[in-house]
């Protein structure tokens, strides 16, 4: 075991033995997992002129990333935006072979977020500067929902009787897309993740816009869960559908998948109408919203569309 490794497993067994952690067991999977709470950081005042040490292009991109960040959200999630980016390195992709072949037939974006070392890993010379800057503003949502080494927005490392893992790593990839696509990047339909943004927005639905983005800039997995769970009456499914996000990452919708990724749209209408009946029932929502919401969100999220999202009075003139 490396160094970081063990640092890590002896970060989260003093945490379980201090009692600050949420155990979850869910019939067959969860077991042994354990779910640290995540450390929270109060804002601070701060100047992002001093800490632009890189080209002019990356320079211009985090400066509007920043501005994007502060005048859309509040200002609690810049904390860790203005924490990570005083010290965070970018470093150039080097591309393998097999990738060389594929970036000569498409324009492919390459890069990564490390929370360990909090360096962005990018390929800078991309064909389309479109692109590159949406892959840039991938990354620093990233940046912006990290710390303490193993929590990144909605996953996390956890301890389990077998060694280290990681959880909520599909729902962290989906949700980051999705927070890009709606509020930093107009990219058509020509986005990552395809499936988990949609999958990401549905559950951003179920349990709350302002709760699902505190929970990724700033609390983490171990509330989502909770509260999924309550809204769903079975913390264990909502843990179920974590898992199945991060098996289905990466993994084409087709052939031996599908019939998984078909699971999970279904699951999660399940959920959305259980959603959608909490709300009717205690007065949230009336009956005409009810009847609108269920036609127009389910519809298009069994169809599996391009994008999907839940702004009615949008999807409603779109179908007119």
């Amino acid at each position: 075991m490396t160094e970081l490794m063990e640092f890590i497993k002896e970060y989260l067994e003093e945490a379980i033995n201090n009692n600050n952690y949420c155990y979850y067991l869910s019939r067959k999977k969860m077991t042994g997992y354990r779910i640290v709470n995540r450390p929270t950081y109060s804002p601070s005042d701060f100047d992002i002129t001093k800490y632009l040490k890189f080209s002019d292009k990356f320079n211009e991109y985090i400066l509007e990333f920043n501005d994007i960040l502060n005048s859309t959200f509040s200002n609690e999630y810049s904390t860790l935006f203005n924490k990570n980016i005083k010290t965070v390195k970018m470093i150039d992709y080097k591309l393998r072979i097999i990738e060389k072949m594929k970036d000569l037939i498409m324009d492919t974006s390459y890069a990564s977020y490390d929370t360990y070392t909090n360096s962005i890993e990018i390929l800078k010379k991309q064909k389309n500067d479109t692109k590159l800057k949406k892959t840039v503003f991938h990354e620093l949502l990233h940046l912006s929902s990290s710390s303490d080494l193993i929590f990144s927005g909605f996953s996390q490392e956890c301890l389990t009787k077998k060694g280290l893992t990681i959880i909520g790593n599909g729902l962290n990839e989906g949700y980051t897309e999705h927070l890009n696509r709606t509020y930093f990047s107009d990219c058509g339909n020509d986005y990552s993740y395809h499936d988990h943004v949609q999958f990401a927005a549905m559950i951003e639905e179920i349990v709350g816009k302002e709760f699902m983005m505190d929970c990724y800039f700033k609390n983490g997995l171990e509330p989502f869960l909770k509260r999924f769970g309550s809204i769903i009456n079975d913390e264990g499914k909502a843990i179920d559908l974590v898992l199945d996000l991060d098996s289905l990452l990466d993994k084409p919708n087709a052939f031996i998948y599908k019939d998984k990724y078909n699971k999970v749209r279904k699951d999660l209408v399940n959920y959305y109408e259980i959603s959608l009946n909490n709300k009717l029932n205690n007065g949230i929502i009336s009956t005409e919203e009810y009847n609108l919401r269920k036609k127009v969100n389910i519809d298009d999220f069994i169809n599996g569309f391009d994008y999907y999202d839940f702004d009615v009075e949008k999807n409603n003139s779109k179908k007119m």
